[in-house]
């Protein structure tokens, strides 16, 4: 999540249509009402990508897949008061990965 607002898609081609025309990037933050950086992070994304879309971020990749947290929202209600540890171990047996119980607690979270 970034510290400050997204500058929207209007916005960053405003930008370069006022870059175009000739406006300076010290102009173009009063027309536009956003900070400079923001206007040169804007034009550098313009120039490396040829678009005004939002770059995808690089996420962690999921250690379980989908089958396997659909087993591990099955088992859970069987499991009873089990504590999510207990459940981590006899899923890390089953999947043979290395599930540890905080990424059950998450599972279960995403499930609702």
């Amino acid at each position: 999540m970034p510290k400050n607002r997204e500058i929207s898609y209007d916005d960053r081609a405003k930008m370069q249509v006022l870059s175009e025309e000739g406006k300076s990037q010290v102009e173009i933050p009063n027309l536009v009402g956003c900070s400079l950086c923001a206007v040169q992070c804007a034009t550098r994304r313009f120039i490396e990508t040829k678009s005004h879309n939002n770059i995808s971020k690089c996420e962690r990749k999921r250690l379980t897949s989908k089958r396997e947290d659909r087993i591990l929202i099955r088992k859970s209600p069987k499991a009873g008061k089990n504590s999510s540890s207990a459940l981590a171990v006899g899923l890390s047996d089953e999947f043979s990965k290395p599930v540890s119980a905080r990424t059950g607690r998450r599972r279960l979270l995403e499930a609702g």
